[in-house]
């Protein structure tokens, strides 16, 4: 099953110590349940 990544989805680098809610700029029209979707690039960066 995939796993989709939207604004404000809590995630937390391997360098940090606390999830942070991430924050989509890199577009403003790909969107699921009225949250912006995150792209790929961006989310390998992170551990969810």
């Amino acid at each position: 099953m995939s796993q989709y990544i939207t604004d404000t989805t809590q995630l937390k680098c391997n360098k940090g110590t606390s999830p942070t809610p991430l924050t989509v700029t890199s577009q403003s029209f790909m969107s699921i349940d009225g949250k912006l979707q995150a792209s790929a690039p961006l989310v390998a960066k992170y551990q969810l």
